[in-house]
């Protein structure tokens, strides 16, 4: 087994009976019809999650900045920014054109010429030090173009240019959004080579890998998925609901139920939640223990935690896996078992807790904020300092000026 070295520990006895290490030992599931978990959502993060909304709000505000004054600044860039020319482009130019630039091929050339000149002029003549990666990851997010955002990337002249947590979480969500899984297991390759802001593995990083992973649905998939957790443990990283899931699905869907058990082992205390008790009730019924399945669909008739610690959230059975169960409870010989369980099944859908959704659909339904602690928390503060900031934190309100050079600026325009 994959994981049982590394990543069996007490809390699957507590978390699947006492025993679930013979059970572990007993069943080999490889070899296990597959139940492949649907889901109809390709994307994972909402716009405000990922700072998209006062970017867009940033750019109405630098259009009206601009109004009549646009073509001929935009000449002036094409100008400045050309390689054979001697004038710079300064940090303010370059946030114009970030939210100015309009999906064409046009203003990509030039944001790309304008980003080129910017990041091979001498640092210590730059007016100012704007962070520009996330900036640059948001403007691409907004126009929907992956290619060109995964290309910056990739260029070695840009290695040291998004180096951001922010620039991974909105690159990563854009190919996944766009549905380019192989280049977003290609990225965070790279990134886990950094050590970015204190860590290798930013949290929204590993959600969307997995996420990708899980799309993927392969056996090599899921052998990416071991050998994250793997290094996760050994890094003493600290595990994360919606990425644990979301490895246990796609371990799912590969008919590997033993190892599902054992992903769900890592959250300890998070049996409630609905998709670890479905995913949970997929294991069971994948190994054979048809007895705990009915004690886990017993458990969704009598709630006795608080609706609040619930989160308001219905305790259901997901359509699908309610389907594979009652597929394989009809092809079952023990007639008693067979009974119990149609009769708690009839329960459940008298009270509404049998649902029209699938478990694929909630492990990727949109994340609409990230918590306060984590990198990608995209308040409009939190957009403002991306920018405000040195790679190593320190305000740069708090250095000592730059001297600043002169050139026709945008009143010179008029």
């Amino acid at each position: 087994m994959f994981l049982k070295a590394l990543l069996a520990t007490p809390a699957v006895v507590g978390q699947c009976g006492g025993r679930s290490a013979m059970i572990m030992q007993q069943f080999i599931t490889q070899n296990s019809p597959k139940c492949v978990l649907g889901s109809g959502v390709r994307f994972l993060y909402s716009s405000e999650a990922l700072g998209i909304d006062n970017y867009a709000n940033a750019r109405e505000k630098t259009a009206l900045q601009f109004q009549d004054l646009r073509e001929k600044f935009y000449q002036k860039m094409v100008e400045f920014s050309d390689p054979a020319s001697h004038n710079m482009v300064f940090t303010e130019d370059l946030k114009h054109i970030l939210h100015l630039a309009e999906n064409n091929e046009t203003d990509l050339k030039l944001v790309r010429q304008m980003l080129t000149k910017f990041n091979s002029q001498n640092k210590e003549l730059r007016f100012g030090n704007y962070i520009f990666g996330p900036v640059v990851m948001r403007l691409y997010h907004h126009l929907n173009q992956p290619d060109e955002a995964l290309e910056l990337f990739l260029h070695e002249d840009f290695k040291f240019f998004f180096t951001q947590n922010n620039s991974y979480h909105l690159l990563l969500d854009l190919l996944f959004k766009n549905e380019k899984y192989e280049d977003v297991l290609k990225v965070f390759d790279i990134i886990e080579t950094r050590q970015s802001q204190g860590s290798r593995y930013p949290r929204s990083a590993i959600i969307l890998y997995l996420a990708a992973l899980y799309k993927l649905n392969t056996p090599e998939a899921f052998e990416r998925a071991v050998s994250l957790y793997k290094k996760l443990n050994a890094a003493g990283v600290g595990h994360i609901r919606r990425a644990v899931s979301l490895a246990a699905g796609l371990a799912a869907n590969q008919g590997r139920y033993n190892e599902v058990i054992e992903f769900l082992a890592l959250l300890p205390g998070q049996g409630t939640y609905v998709t670890v008790r479905n995913l949970k009730l997929l294991a069971m019924n994948g190994v054979g223990r048809h007895d705990d399945v009915l004690t886990l669909l017993q458990g969704f008739l009598v709630v006795d935690m608080p609706e609040i610690k619930l989160k308001n959230v219905k305790q259901t059975v997901f359509k699908d896996v309610m389907d594979r169960i009652v597929s394989d409870f009809e092809s079952l010989d023990n007639v008693e078992l067979k009974a119990n369980f149609s009769k708690l099944h009839a329960q459940l859908k008298e009270f509404n807790h049998v649902s029209s959704s699938t478990l694929g659909e909630l492990l990727l339904s949109e994340i609409k904020e990230v918590k306060p602690r984590e990198e990608g928390t995209f308040t409009r503060s939190r957009y403002n300092a991306d920018a405000s900031r040195d790679p190593r934190g320190r305000s740069y309100n708090d250095r000592r000026p730059t001297p600043q050079l002169k050139r026709p600026g945008l009143n010179d325009l008029s």
